[in-house]
């Protein structure tokens, strides 16, 4: 009996995406991976409610509950998948449960999916080679004894295919272990979502792309802050909210908090023969590769204009169209 862990919006639309095209068995078990108990349980819930619906059982692990008791039941769950001869898929290769369960459960057949951007670029922590940091505890310790270049590298090693929606970019395994797969992006637009996006269609329309904005204020300070107001945020027609972020932005009123991904947001626009041109700002979201190429859109990196560091080089090649139109920075 396969076994699927999901953990974000994107995961759980390239599982659903797995089992439509046949590539999980038709009974498996559906994991839901949250940091805490009904995290994003209101956005995610059409999507994770799929799963749950085709799954032959489905079960939570939440990261608060302890090492412990999560391993315990992810490990059990990969003895089920190795006695049944079945496949073991996950996206999270940062996971020091995971590396564990593959070292002690050595004959389990791994395949992973995107999660994201980390997964296409080179300086991203998908591609560390370092062990865990020290921070003078036994697990720590011990499992940079396991680990000496860290679980990513190990489980990298053990994967025996990745399923990708990125096409013609490097990822985490060689490219005669990828397999690419598409997704329709009008098939996951939910039908609330799409309501509430009619009243912004026009000729042009300014999107900005959300990131998790809470997360580099804490590492880039007032450098960060001042950026964001140099921006003018309040020029944006729409701001579409990360699920993870929890900063102030999310309560701006051009800010949404859709139970569509992304993509479907974009795409939305996109395929209207109401609107002509998308300004879509952006952080470098993994969304913004699947539209780089459509005559509609224009591309405005924020990352580049901020002059913060963030994955220096040839990665930023991966967002570029073209010159972005300088009058909208």
């Amino acid at each position: 009996m396969d076994v699927i862990i999901v953990r974000t919006k994107l995961q759980a639309l390239i599982a659903l995406e797995l089992v439509k095209i046949g590539k999980v068995s038709k009974n498996f078990i559906f994991i839901s991976w949250v940091d805490f108990p009904n995290m994003e349980k209101n956005q995610h819930e059409s999507f994770y409610g799929a799963l749950i619906n085709k799954s032959f059982f489905s079960l939570n692990v939440v990261e608060t509950e302890g090492f412990i008791k999560n391993f315990t039941v992810i490990y059990l769950m990969s003895l089920l998948s190795f006695f049944t001869s079945s496949k073991f898929f996950f996206a999270i290769i940062d996971s020091n449960i995971l590396a564990l369960t593959k070292k002690l459960n050595p004959f389990l057949h791994i395949e992973t999916f995107d999660d994201g951007i980390a997964n296409i670029i080179d300086g991203s922590e998908y591609f560390g080679k370092k062990a865990l940091q020290s921070n003078n505890t036994f697990r720590r310790r011990a499992l940079n004894l396991i680990f000496p270049r860290g679980c990513k590298v190990y489980i990298r090693n053990k994967i025996k295919r990745h399923f990708t929606i990125y096409k013609d970019t490097q990822n985490i395994v060689d490219r005669n272990k990828l397999q690419c797969i598409d997704l329709d992006y009008s098939h996951y637009l939910i039908k609330k979502d799409k309501n509430y996006l009619n009243q912004y269609l026009k000729k042009e329309v300014n999107l900005m792309v959300g990131t998790t904005f809470d997360e580099y204020i804490k590492e880039y300070n007032n450098d960060f802050i001042e950026f964001i107001r140099e921006t003018n945020i309040y020029k944006y027609d729409l701001i579409i909210s990360h699920p993870r972020d929890f900063s102030d932005i999310r309560n701006f009123q051009s800010t949404r908090e859709f139970e569509s991904p992304a993509e479907s947001i974009i795409n939305f626009f996109l395929k209207n023969s109401k609107v002509n041109k998308v300004n879509l700002f952006h952080f470098r979201s993994s969304c913004i590769i699947h539209f780089k190429h459509n005559n509609k859109i224009n591309l405005i990196d924020l990352w580049t204009e901020s002059g913060l560091t963030l994955w220096d080089d040839p990665s930023r090649e991966l967002f570029k169209k073209s010159a972005p139109d300088q009058s909208f920075l």
